[in-house]
């Protein structure tokens, strides 16, 4: 994907604030930057490596990876995250940001947030959900099971 600007920018550093701060006070995980690639389980394909805008590792994942100053470490990350982000970019379209949420949980992901800003919503997958629940600027957006106690409205994003 081509860069993106500041509305991108402004929606992924508020939620990267808020689930860092919240997942850092909760001791639950660790919240991941968009340049972190994670190579899905082997049942997908040995070459499928994803980098969502931003993602979730709760703490039972982690005891998954390579401990720091392991060669392993230093690699794409072996697992795949519990709530994976994506940023809608100008560009992309439902139809082609539904078929990347419906792939996440092929690969072990059990939330999914597309965030549309052009229409101020978050389409909020689940697991095995054919389809996503929409949320509009007065929802809020819930980590569940998955990230335990988040939550934030959904029009802060979008502030």
């Amino acid at each position: 994907m081509p860069p993106t600007g500041l509305e991108h920018l402004d929606i992924m550093e508020i939620l990267l604030d808020a689930l860092k701060a919240h997942v850092k006070s909760a001791a639950t995980g660790r919240v991941t930057l968009p340049d972190t690639g994670f190579r899905l389980p082997l049942s997908l394909s040995d070459d499928t490596v994803l980098s969502p805008d931003i993602a979730f590792i709760g703490s039972e994942t982690l005891r998954q990876l390579p401990p720091p100053g392991t060669p392993g470490y230093k690699r794409y990350l072996a697992v795949a995250p519990d709530l994976a982000v994506e940023v809608a970019s100008p560009g992309q379209h439902h139809p082609e940001m539904a078929d990347k949420a419906r792939f996440y949980p092929q690969a072990g992901v059990r939330l999914i947030w597309v965030i549309w800003p052009a229409s101020r919503q978050v389409d909020a997958w689940r697991a095995n959900a054919d389809h996503p629940k929409i949320l509009g600027v007065a929802d809020m957006l819930i980590g569940l099971d998955v990230v335990p106690g988040f939550t934030l409205p959904v029009g802060r994003l979008f502030a």
